[in-house]
């Protein structure tokens, strides 16, 4: 029986201008919120909006969005914030200022 990972795990979406197999982090911009890494979202629409603009930016003919689904999402350390208040912007503010110190995993 196929495994129906929809069902079972919430999708994660990722825009950009190009389509791939693999994650390479190499390929990651360096100067992001959070530093260098892959950013995903929970808002298909907002993948979609974010792989039109990166076209648009790339001046490539199209978008693309990429769909995951984790392996262990039980095992993932998860900070949520329900707005953009003020703990989230110093949350932001110390990320901006480690971010690029860390070396990617």
């Amino acid at each position: 029986m196929k495994t129906n990972y929809a069902e079972l795990y919430k999708p994660l979406y990722h825009g950009s201008n190009v389509s791939f197999l693999v994650i390479d982090l190499s390929k990651s911009a360096q100067k992001k919120d959070f530093g260098q890494g892959f950013y995903t979202t929970t808002d298909k629409i907002q993948a979609e909006k974010f792989a039109r603009l990166k076209a648009k930016r790339m001046k490539t003919k199209k978008g693309y969005v990429e769909v995951f689904y984790l392996n262990n999402p039980d095992d993932l350390l998860v900070k949520k914030f329900d707005s953009a208040k003020e703990e989230w912007f110093d949350f932001i503010l110390i990320i901006e200022d480690t971010a690029n110190l860390l070396p990617i995993q």
